[in-house]
């Protein structure tokens, strides 16, 4: 498998998630992020754990991947280079890339 080939798998997988993600939870995940001030570094250790209770319950948790990667790509977020030890007891202390909040507005 090439490079290439991976990356549009992982796109359609991320828009397969998203497709069956709950709005509630996706909007809730939206808003945590762009609501950021900017220049505001995080994790989406972070983001998780400010998303009400009701809607952390998702079906499928990789719903926030799509949400990052789609907030990426619009330029609201970038990688900072970095990476941190989730704290989630369900990543198992795994390397998470921490994201910084960029300078575009809120959509």
């Amino acid at each position: 498998m090439s490079l290439e080939q991976g990356k549009l798998f992982r796109d359609e997988a991320l828009v397969r998630v998203e497709a069956n993600a709950k709005d509630e939870f996706l909007s809730a995940a939206r808003s945590v992020i762009v609501d950021m001030p900017i220049g505001h570094e995080f994790t989406t250790d972070d983001v998780w754990g400010a998303i009400p209770e009701p809607l952390r319950e998702v079906h499928e948790p990789r719903a926030m991947g799509a949400v990052v990667r789609a907030l990426a790509v619009s330029g609201y977020i970038q990688k900072t280079g970095r990476v941190i030890k989730s704290k989630m007891p369900a990543c198992h202390a795994r390397d998470k890339a921490e994201w910084v909040r960029g300078g575009k507005k809120s959509p």
